[in-house]
C-alpha cells in the first residue's frame, strides 16, 4: 500500500528539508508544497519550473494536469512509488489531501516538524524578516495541531538548532 507522507509544519521549520530527505528514496516521490500548482497564491508559485533543470520536466508532464483530487492516486499510477512526500503547509489543502488520499486508498502519515521558538525566531530574522514575523504564523499553525480533531494521530518531530532532528 503506498504511504502518503504529509511534512507540515511553520513557515522555516525545516519542512522542505526533512521532506527532502524522505523523498531521496528510490521508492518515494518528492513533490514539494503540491498545493501551490493547483492553489498558488505566490508569485513564484505560477512559474512552475522543475528543479530537475528540464523544462518542461518529463515527470511533472505527465502528472501535472490531473485534477487535485486525483493528483496522489496519478502519481501512483504513472511514477509507481511506495510513497509520496508532500510537504504542503496551506490548512486548506492538508484537509482536503488527506480526504482524498483516505477515499483513494492510500495510507496517510502526518509529520508535523516542530522547531523552538527561539531558533524559528533566528530562522526569520537572518533571512531580513522582521524578529517577530515568526509569531503568528507559529502560533495559528500548532494551535490547529493541537486541537487534535482534524489529523489524529499525528507524529511531532522536533527540531532544534543545536541537537538535530528527534
Amino acid at each position: 500500500m503506498t504511504t502518503l507522507i504529509k511534512v507540515s509544519g511553520a513557515s522555516r521549520s525545516g519542512t522542505t528539508m526533512l521532506h527532502l530527505m524522505l523523498g531521496n528514496s528510490p521508492d518515494a516521490f518528492a513533490c514539494g508544497e503540491v498545493h501551490a500548482w493547483y492553489r498558488p497564491h505566490k508569485r513564484h508559485h505560477f512559474i512552475g519550473n522543475c528543479r530537475c533543470g528540464r523544462n518542461p520536466c518529463p515527470v511533472w508532464e505527465r502528472i501535472r494536469t490531473v485534477p487535485e483530487r486525483q493528483f496522489y492516486k496519478r502519481v501512483i499510477e504513472e511514477l509507481k512509488v511506495g510513497f509520496i512526500i508532500d510537504s504542503s503547509k496551506e490548512l486548506g489543502w492538508l484537509i482536503d489531501s488527506q480526504d482524498w488520499a483516505i477515499a483513494g486508498g492510500i495510507k496517510v502519515l502526518n509529520l508535523v516538524l516542530w522547531k523552538d521558538p527561539i531558533d524559528l525566531a533566528y530562522s526569520h530574522w537572518k533571512r531580513g524578516e522582521g524578529l517577530n514575523s515568526w509569531r503568528r504564523g507559529f502560533v495559528n499553525f500548532y494551535k490547529f495541531f493541537q486541537t487534535g480533531c482534524l489529523f489524529d494521530p499525528y507524529i511531532s518531530v522536533t527540531w532544534s538548532a543545536n541537537h538535530g532532528a528527534s
